[in-house]
């Protein structure tokens, strides 16, 4: 009886054989994702990072400097306080980055620090990076104007 199960179960083993090796090839895996850029709905693409600053003539004090300035909390307590559109609203003029000869390829990031409707310090950086361009710029927002408050505020805005 020993020798008729041996050749049974030779026969199941081929037939499980033949039947694995002919069954269709699994599905290949899914392709990689796509390198950059990637998209995914509902989020937000990321973007460049700001370009650093270089040196250039400035007209006075560096975005840094003017923050390093100590301001008396207690003695601008009561100095009105300017909204996000009221201190980016001067840099929105089309004309500022015109006057200086900017296109449309160029990034511009300009910091800001504003106190007594003026511009208290400025740093310009630009990508591809310019001396001359930064210059030009530090100097036409010096020459804008805000509403008027004892406190400091700083911003930056990217073109």
């Amino acid at each position: 009886m020993r020798s008729r199960s041996l050749p049974l179960a030779a026969l199941a083993l081929a037939s499980t054989l033949a039947t694995v090796a002919c069954s269709p090839a699994a599905p290949p895996p899914p392709p990689p994702p796509p390198a950059w850029p990637h998209y995914e709905p509902g989020a937000t693409p990321a973007k460049a990072p700001d370009p650093e600053p270089i040196a250039y003539a400035h007209e006075g004090r560096t975005y840094d400097d003017a923050l390093a300035i100590p301001e008396d909390i207690n003695a601008v307590a009561s100095e009105p306080e300017l909204s996000d559109a009221t201190l980016g609203g001067p840099l929105n003029d089309p004309a500022l980055l015109s006057s200086c000869g900017v296109v449309e390829s160029t990034v511009v990031v300009i910091k800001v620090a504003v106190r007594g409707g003026k511009a208290l310090g400025v740093t310009v950086a630009t990508s591809p990076p310019s001396a001359a361009l930064s210059s030009c710029l530090d100097k036409a927002v010096r020459q804008l104007t805000w509403p008027s408050s004892g406190r400091r505020f700083s911003f930056k805005t990217r073109f």
